[in-house]
């Protein structure tokens, strides 16, 4: 006996000190003298799982309890066993068999809780949510002062969109806990869906004080960093993440949207394919590739992309709405409409959806103009459905006091949006000066030169591209604003479904789309009486509020570039011009040129625009030409050029023939500011009116077509007086400078005027 306890002593000191080959020769020389050792079984058992040997282990500790099955702390061996084997069921089935047993169950709560907590972080990791989540409440029934069941249950709704209920959980949790990384991090995410952004960064923050190579609370701070405008320390942040795991396709993927957005679209399709050569089917980073190769003009290979993400994920909206965007690029209207149909048969309530799809119906023609109403009514029915209007406000009833204007947009960057909008805006505070106060909430995350510009005309400034609707409504209300400005409509990165909060008493959408928006909730829409002739306003929700000459006023280009002469002078016949996009390129259009071809034989056309670089793209629109009777070799195309040059390209053209019934707007103030005149055909609507409205503005409304024949006989009469064209040319810019289309302090005052009114009738029927 002596000596057999003298091995188990001298087994255990091995045991103890880590030399586990000499331990378990001697467990096992102590069993071949006694195999119902059931201590011994009990330590090898205990040795082999917890060094790799699990089956060989669980079943040493199992004998362990059959041979001594009244001691509690061989159930607690193989329970604990069973746990480091990941089987926590089984664990607690044991643990409950000892309890029925008789065991001293006093001795097992604390592996009892362990094993419960693991068992249902399992359903969670199997992705049996339901069941995780009864489980997780049976723990916080069970354990109201440990965080783990707080915890695990905030995680679940979390990730089920159930941020206002799983936020006090995972408050709850940090308090019991405040160490725990993982439950700060969480937190942030809800916090983030409840619109709580700087306490989302405050939790973020925090954690990584206690953990800085977190890699969650990471990848959660760059995400929200990036959505808030502090682009820069996104991106860094993005990069430590791939310091940790270069392989992290996730977070290739993200950096490479947030750089697609701050317009570093190279860099961006870099780290896609550095995601894709890692995961090949993940559907977000093709679908991104495709968009990356969208804006740099490669339409074929975006489309090629959008179409294998959809092989992988054939049921996405989202990826089917950005495959539509790239048929639009193309001028493949019948089909992007058609794909943006189907993304909204596969997720009926997503509004932005609907705004792409309102977009293209107008600009298309192709729809009854009261079936677009319909469906704008509908969007705005349903924008509201969604919301809480707000229905008082503590902004003081006073007519003439100083007012505070908001301007929501995701625009106030280099963009169509922005040349029309900063010199206004700074004219606009030299008029009015302390009797308005300009607001700008900025819907879009990246920045620019023309985004300071912008900002510097406002008193407050806010990036709102991670706001929800609910927490941007308030912060506005909040703000005291009267009077709140949509630029956007239904263009990319709207922010109309806040609109429906009402959170300024008055509303008014401008500038930036050309329909209308549907809001109830949308008091007014500025138009002028070109683009909109009065008695025409049936196809509005808004009430139509008339400026007296110009809806829209241009910033003229901050570049010295001289009017270069008419080149139809050296060339001895007229070359036209279009430098629209695909998308307004429409088949009646192109048959009506085709008729001012046939007009003037010596003509010739230049197309330009990013499309055309792509070489499938370009050819498919030549083969357009051709069924149009368009002779492609009397056609020269042009893609992508940076903004100077492109404006300098206008020295090759001597008239733009405006499309239709989609009219130009930048592209149009822009050509007459080099000199040359564009020829639009007025249609109904103010889209289709737009070209008329910015000529007329320009005092050329005799470039006016009001029919198809009035257009062909104006186009005509060109060619046989070519040094009239030539003096026009040489003019023009200097009478455009001096008209109301280019006149900011003009426009400035009748908006400040427009604004005001506004402001009066509402206090009037708030008196009443």
């Amino acid at each position: 006996m002596v000596e057999k306890s003298a091995v188990w002593e001298e087994a255990v000191s091995h045991h103890r000190a880590g030399r586990l080959g000499e331990a378990e020769r001697l467990y096992r020389s102590l069993l071949e003298l006694d195999p119902r050792d059931a201590r011994v079984h009990h330590s090898l058992g205990g040795l082999k799982i917890r060094y790799g040997s699990i089956q060989n282990g669980l079943k040493h500790l199992e004998r362990a309890v059959a041979l001594s099955p009244a001691t509690a702390r061989y159930w607690n061996g193989l329970a604990e066993g069973l746990l480091l084997a990941k089987r926590p069921r089984e664990a607690l089935a044991v643990l409950e068999q000892a309890r029925i047993g008789g065991v001293d169950a006093s001795q097992m709560q604390a592996l009892r809780q362990r094993a419960e907590q693991d068992a249902a972080m399992a359903l969670y990791e199997e992705r049996r949510f339901q069941q995780a989540e009864v489980a997780a409440r049976r723990l916080i029934q069970a354990y109201p002062q440990d965080a783990f069941g707080f915890k695990l249950l905030g995680s679940i709704l979390a990730g089920d969109q159930r941020a206002s209920e799983a936020f006090p959980l995972l408050e709850r949790a940090v308090r019991l806990d405040p160490g725990d990384v993982e439950s700060l991090s969480t937190l942030g995410v809800v916090l983030q869906d409840l619109g709580r952004s700087d306490a989302a960064l405050a939790c973020y923050r925090e954690a990584l004080r206690i953990q800085p190579g977190h890699a969650a609370a990471l990848f959660n701070l760059a995400g929200l960093l990036g959505r808030s405008g502090q682009a820069d320390a996104a991106v860094d942040l993005y990069l430590r993440l791939l310091q940790l795991e270069p392989r992290d396709a996730k977070t290739l993927n993200d950096l490479g949207a947030l750089l697609l957005d701050l317009g570093r679209t190279r860099e961006a399709l870099d780290y896609f394919r550095r995601a894709l050569s890692i995961r090949a089917d993940f559907a977000e980073a093709l679908t991104n590739a495709g968009s990356a190769l969208r804006a740099l003009g490669r339409l074929e290979e975006a489309l090629a992309a959008h179409d294998q993400a959809l092989k992988v994920k054939p049921e996405s909206a989202a990826i089917r709405a950005n495959l539509g965007t790239a048929l639009q690029d193309q001028g493949r209207v019948e089909e992007a409409v058609a794909t943006y149909r189907e993304a909204l048969r596969l997720r009926p309530q997503d509004l932005t959806i609907r705004s792409r799809l309102l977009f293209l119906e107008n600009a298309s023609g192709g729809r009854h103009p009261d079936l677009l109403l319909e469906a704008a009514r509908q969007y705005g029915a349903d924008a509201a459905s969604r919301s809480r209007p707000y229905r008082e406000w503590s902004n003081p009833p006073d007519p003439d006091r100083g007012l505070r204007v908001g301007l929501v947009s995701g625009d106030f960057r280099q963009h169509p949006v922005a040349y029309f909008l900063v010199e206004v805006l700074a004219a606009l505070n030299r008029v009015a000066g302390e009797g308005l106060s300009l607001f700008g909430y900025c819907a879009f995350p990246g920045a620019d030169a023309m985004t300071e510009r912008i900002r510097s005309c406002c008193r407050g400034w806010s990036v709102v591209a991670s706001d929800s609707d609910a927490v941007l409504a308030r912060r506005i209300h909040a703000d005291g604003i009267d009077i709140l400005i949509d630029l956007s409509g239904h263009t990319a990165h709207n922010r109309l479904p806040m609109f429906a909060w009402k959170p300024a008493p008055v509303q008014v959408t401008w500038l930036g789309y050309f329909a209308t928006t549907g809001l109830a909730e949308m008091d007014y829409l500025l138009a002028d009486e070109t683009g909109v002739p009065p008695g025409h306003s049936d196809g509005f929700s808004e009430r139509l509020w008339y400026l007296p000459a110009t809806r829209l006023c241009f910033a003229p280009p901050d570049l010295d570039l001289p009017v270069s002469p008419l080149p139809a002078l050296g060339r001895g016949s007229l070359t036209f011009g279009c430098f629209q996009h695909l998308g307004k390129l429409s088949d009646p259009a192109l048959e009506l040129w085709s008729r001012v071809f046939e007009l003037i034989p010596g003509a010739r056309f230049r197309f330009q625009n990013k499309a055309l670089g792509d070489v499938a793209t370009a050819d498919r629109l030549r083969c357009r030409l051709m069924r149009h009777g368009i002779d492609p070799a009397r056609v020269e195309l042009q893609g992508l050029l940076p903004r100077q040059q492109y404006l300098a390209a206008h020295a090759e053209v001597d008239v733009i023939l405006d499309t239709f019934p989609f009219t130009g707007g930048t592209t149009t103030c822009e050509a007459l500011w080099m000199g040359v005149p564009t020829l639009t055909l007025a249609g109904s609507s103010l889209l289709s009116r737009q070209g008329a409205s910015l000529l007329t503005a320009a005092g050329l409304s005799d470039w006016v077509a009001e029919d198809t024949d009035q257009y062909l006989a104006k186009a005509a009469a060109l060619s046989s007086d070519l040094p009239r064209l030539g003096a026009l040319r040489t003019e023009l810019r200097g009478q455009v400078l001096q008209s109301p289309l280019f006149d900011a302090q003009g426009f400035a005052e009748e908006l400040e005027s427009a604004l005001r009114a506004m402001w009066r009738l509402w206090v009037g029927r708030r008196k009443m």
